[in-house]
């Protein structure tokens, strides 16, 4: 009787954060698991949106697991689709509005200002 060769099954995906901000890095795991009887190889595969991103190649004796890990950094906003090998999940990111960002820091250092003076004019300060 031959022994079955080397088997892999993949599980746990994990998509840490699955909210970014443009630049910012996503990370990809999941689990890989020599479910067969000999020691092999195996080799991972990461797309996005449908298009292989990434590719890691693990070696595990028979029984053994561990966990791949892949980096995705966007620079567009959107959704972005993610599979490993069958195992399906999905990441947004999103831009940051500089404008409404400045003009909020605006605003309340002149508020801070004019009340500031406001005070001092009646002499509460």
């Amino acid at each position: 009787v031959v022994p079955k060769p080397a088997e892999f099954k993949i599980s746990d995906l994990v998509i840490t954060p699955t909210e970014v901000k443009v630049g910012e890095p996503v990370i990809i795991s999941a689990k890989v698991t020599n479910i067969g009887v000999l020691e092999g190889s195996y080799t991972a595969t990461l797309k996005v949106d449908q298009k292989v991103e990434a590719t890691k190649e693990v070696t595990l004796p028979a029984g053994k697991s561990t966990e791949v890990t892949f980096e995705v950094i966007k620079d567009a906003a959107g959704s972005y689709n993610i599979e490993v090998d069958g195992l399906f999940g999905s990441f947004l990111v999103s831009r940051v509005i500089w404008p409404i960002v400045l003009g909020a820091i605006v605003a309340v250092l002149l508020i801070a200002l004019a009340a500031y003076f406001l005070l001092r004019r009646f002499e509460i300060i």
